[in-house]
């Protein structure tokens, strides 16, 4: 439960984030990192009822959980390379939109790993 509560403020906190720096438009491996956390919390949800019986479920469990990491690790990935993205795209120029950028990749990196 509480992994749960820290994931769901950790998407309030990168809600907050977007709104403080009024970002409306987002890049496409931000858009893409953000299929990626609604893909993880379906399979989460999917996940949550089977627990119940854990070893009737033992199988899909697994399943699920290597769902999880590979996109936890898709993620991760996402996040490098829109980091680098941001670097080349901002290199010598508009410092306040890497910063941003960084700050949002990193917020939504952090919601994938809850």
């Amino acid at each position: 439960i509480q992994s749960m509560d820290d994931a769901i403020d950790t998407m309030h906190k990168t809600v907050k984030t977007v709104r403080l720096f009024e970002k409306r438009e987002f890049d496409p491996l931000m858009q893409e990192m953000g299929g990626v956390i609604v893909d993880t919390a379906k399979l989460v949800a999917e996940a949550i009822p089977l627990l119940a019986k854990v070893g009737a479920n033992s199988t899909r469990l697994n399943e699920l959980a290597e769902e999880v990491m590979r996109a936890e690790g898709r993620a991760d990935d996402l996040h490098e390379q829109g980091l680098k993205d941001l670097f080349k795209h901002h290199n010598g120029g508009d410092a306040m939109a890497y910063l941003i950028g960084s700050e949002i990749y990193g917020q939504l990196e952090k919601v994938v790993d809850r």
